[in-house]
């Protein structure tokens, strides 16, 4: 089961940057380095899911964005970015009960029954 899970997760975050991830980048590249991440990741994460009811391509693509900007902000060498995207990450789900959402979905597991 743990296999298909991350068979799907896979496919989507190839899917996810395959179609989105140049602008991703240069959304990213737009963010002051220097900048509260959970500023810059709350506008984006906002953006992303004002778009109609919840599904698991916003949730993917939210990890997925936060795992650009560890990335970005890594090689910019500010050396705390994991933790404070992190952080960001978490709160965010709290904030929108993403967390409650995949649990009602049937937990990460049920994206082994996605398509």
């Amino acid at each position: 089961m743990e296999m298909a899970v991350a068979r799907n997760l896979a496919q989507i975050g190839d899917e996810i940057n395959r179609r989105y991830g140049p602008r991703l980048d240069r959304m990213i590249k737009l963010l002051p380095v220097n900048e509260c991440p959970m500023e810059s990741f709350s506008r984006v994460a906002r953006a992303l899911f004002s778009r109609g009811p919840t599904n698991w391509g916003q949730i993917v693509t939210l990890f997925y964005f936060g795992y650009r900007l560890v990335i970005r902000r890594v090689r910019s060498d500010v050396a705390s970015a994991f933790r404070q995207v992190y952080n960001c990450l978490i709160t965010f789900c709290r904030q929108l009960n993403i967390f409650r959402w995949i649990a009602e979905q049937g937990g990460w597991v049920s994206l082994a029954f996605a398509n």
